[in-house]
């Protein structure tokens, strides 16, 4: 069971008369959507800047206009600001629940869930090619691709870290089944291509 926000105590003693879940979005969400759907549109403007600007500052308990005191977005240019963007969703909404659904949106699954897992080295070998070697914590910066992933291949190369998991994805996922009982309803509908 995922507890999620609303839910209290009486969920536990009369879960089958409690209100319905209420629907939480956070400003900071609102915000970057606004930002991320003018951008998609090339409708660049202050107010995109001052949405991604908001939640920055936010983060860093500074007025929006403090510019100097965190790392404001002052790109116009639509490539640079849709990754600044995707990196400013992926750090603020961590364990949010809407990375996977931002990575469809974006047709990026197949690049992000496809590059292969990795961790530490097992503790005798982390001692000898890390530690040691004054890399610790983490024994490099990765380099970051215009999609905003990191590329930690050249830490796996150098022996520095290890594979964990490989991963897969198909492209068949970007489009779930579609309910047999809604094709029933209507006959012009037609099932989503491998299912």
């Amino acid at each position: 069971m995922v507890w999620k926000k609303g839910i209290d105590d009486t969920w536990l003693q009369n879960g089958n008369r409690v209100e319905p879940d209420q629907i939480i979005i956070r400003y900071a969400d609102v915000l970057l959507m606004y930002a991320e759907a003018k951008t998609e549109l090339n409708e660049i403007d202050q107010s995109v800047l001052d949405a991604v600007n908001s939640v920055r500052a936010r983060a860093y308990e500074v007025a929006l206009t403090a510019t100097s005191a965190y790392p404001a977005i002052t790109a116009t240019n639509q490539q640079e600001l849709r990754k600044a963007i995707r990196i400013e969703r992926r750090m603020e909404l961590a364990n949010e629940g809407l990375r996977y659904m931002d990575l469809v949106r974006w047709r990026l699954a197949e690049k992000a869930l496809t590059r292969p897992i990795y961790g530490m080295l097992d503790p005798n070998d982390l001692k000898t090619k890390v530690v040691d070697k004054n890399l610790w914590f983490f024994p490099s910066t990765p380099a970051i691709d215009e999609d905003g992933f990191a590329d930690f291949k050249p830490m796996f190369d150098a022996g520095l870290i290890k594979l964990i998991v490989p991963t897969s994805w198909t492209n068949q996922q970007y489009l779930w089944p579609i309910p047999a009982a809604e094709i029933q309803i209507n006959t012009n509908m037609k099932q989503n291509a491998g299912y």
